[in-house]
């Protein structure tokens, strides 16, 4: 029988649920066809992790994952961590050469793939000669040409003991690949017990039980799927995994398995509320909103409240190297526009000039925290760790203030602030006027290299239905709302904005067309 014990360790998770009576029965995972009780995963979970001990998977082992959003990645995570080693989530749009990087990278020695990814990945593996072709396991394909091995035949042929749990609440589960929005990514390292304490906290601060009912409408290798699905699975409730993002079927989602939590980008929200026939879906059990990854519209905001009138709205700030800094809950929504809200459960939060000394209330500088889910670490990067500290401080890389009553302010990413005739010019205060105008759907504001002004502002924006606007127009909305050197010099119409597979906005890439990194 396998206990709780006094580590916060992950592997057990799914047994100790098939042991109790409430719960071995509860359906844990929903994916398409697919339904499995707890039962289920734990069986599966045992027979996977036996069948990679058998490939030499130990303590300390890593194993990649490219996976599109399939109920194998929940047992592919317990069964790794149980074995105290670590999985290495791949982004399944990655192009063969970005594959062989992230795998060389981070030492992966197994490798399981989507089986529609078949021939992306062997043309990264023909660069992998480290890697033997049965280690690397099929889900949902096959390709006997090529020697992979069929993920269903290793869990047929493995054993359902558990006596497999070899872990420590230190142990290195998850190497996590950064969202890379203002340069290259690099890989945190997450130890199971950073990752067991943030769930315990999402746990107080959201509330989401053993009766929820989690849909991940975007990939689960990202935060989606690391963060809320499985804290919501560490509790016993239930997620429902979406192959890919559609807005339309997500309403559907809603609607056909009761669905009680959604968490989502902004970009996926505003999606949503694009759906024509949205008012004819039954979303009354839907009880909470999460938005992360980047700010909330104010007018996204007040669309979603309105469409949802049930459910309370959160917003999280934070980062994989430090994980969440503050948080805004329901009552304070339209009190504090703009706002990320309060310290998160057990952070301080500190504003600190470029000499590390506090600045006085509503004064902007970099943003600061320091709380029980410290321990991550860049991947074979000590430099890159120690540059995020500031004795036990880490620096989140963003700008920020608090108000009189010691709400957080995200002003910008210290990266994107712009120097405008030697003035401090941030981005995102522009970017809040221009999106009010009733047919830009986005926009992004960068500062471009100037000879005479060292950058000057440049607006990018998204307009409805790529309806053409006067600049005139922008120009008078920006000189009613803001200071004249705050005005955009330029503006650029895309028909979309640069975005990794999370939704977060990648300045990187307007700035590298425009020139410069």
């Amino acid at each position: 029988m396998v206990t709780y014990g006094e580590q916060l360790t992950i592997g057990q998770i799914p047994h100790l649920h098939a042991q109790s009576h409430l719960l071995r029965h509860k359906t844990a995972i929903v994916e398409g066809e697919t339904r499995l009780t707890w039962s289920d995963v734990s069986e599966r979970t045992a027979r996977l992790a036996n069948g990679l001990a058998r490939l030499g998977v130990h303590k300390g082992t890593k194993v990649a994952v490219i996976l599109t959003n399939r109920a194998q990645y929940v047992e592919i995570v317990y069964a790794v961590a149980g074995l105290g080693a670590a999985v290495v989530p791949i982004s399944y749009r990655f192009t063969p050469g970005e594959i062989e990087y992230a795998v060389r990278h981070s030492d992966a020695e197994v490798v399981i793939v989507d089986g529609y990814l078949t021939g992306t990945f062997a043309a990264a593996h023909e660069t992998l000669p480290h890697i033997p072709a049965d280690h690397v396991l099929l889900v949902a394909g096959k390709d006997e040409s090529s020697g992979y091995i069929d993920y269903e035949t290793v869990l047929a042929g493995s054993s359902t003991d558990v006596e497999y749990l070899d872990m420590d609440e230190w142990d290195v589960y998850h190497l996590a690949f950064t969202g890379g929005t203002s340069g290259p990514p690099k890989v945190c390292e997450i130890p199971q017990r950073i990752a067991r304490q943030g769930w315990y906290d999402i746990t107080v601060e959201v509330g989401n039980r053993a009766h929820d009912v989690t849909v991940l409408a975007g990939p689960f290798y990202h935060g989606l799927g690391f963060t809320w699905g499985l804290q919501q699975l560490m509790v016993g409730g239930t997620i429902v995994m979406l192959r890919e993002f559609n807005a339309r079927e997500l309403l559907q989602t809603i609607e056909r398995e009761q669905v009680s939590f959604i968490p989502m980008v902004p970009t996926m929200f505003e999606m949503l509320l694009e759906v024509p026939d949205r008012a004819s879906f039954d979303i009354g059990s839907v009880r909470r909103l999460m938005s992360a990854g980047s700010p909330l519209l104010t007018a996204t905001k007040e669309r979603l409240l309105e469409y949802f009138p049930a459910a309370g709205l959160y917003e999280l700030y934070g980062s994989t190297e430090a994980g969440f800094f503050s948080i805004l809950k329901p009552e304070d929504q339209l009190r504090k526009e703009r706002s990320a809200g309060l310290p998160y459960f057990g952070c301080e939060l500190r504003i600190l000039d470029p000499s590390g000394e506090d600045v006085p209330v509503g004064t902007v500088g970099q943003i600061y925290k320091r709380g029980p889910g410290l321990g991550v670490r860049y991947y074979k990067n000590p430099g890159a760790t120690e540059d995020q500290f500031l004795g036990d401080w880490i620096s989140s890389g963003d700008l920020g203030r608090f108000d009189e009553e010691g709400y957080l302010y995200v002003v910008d990413r210290a990266k994107d602030m712009i120097i405008s005739g030697g003035v401090n010019i941030f981005p995102t205060e522009i970017e809040d006027v221009l999106v009010k105008h009733p047919d830009v759907v986005e926009a992004a504001v960068i500062g471009r290299p100037d000879p005479k002004w060292g950058e000057i502002v440049t607006a990018y924006v998204v307009t409805r239905d790529k309806i053409p606007i006067p600049t005139d127009e922008l120009d008078a909305l920006c000189r009613e709302k803001l200071a004249g050197y705050k005005k955009p010099r330029l503006y650029i119409a895309l028909d979309a904005l640069p975005k990794n597979a999370s939704g977060k906005l990648l300045k990187r890439v307007l700035k590298s067309e425009g020139g410069h990194e």
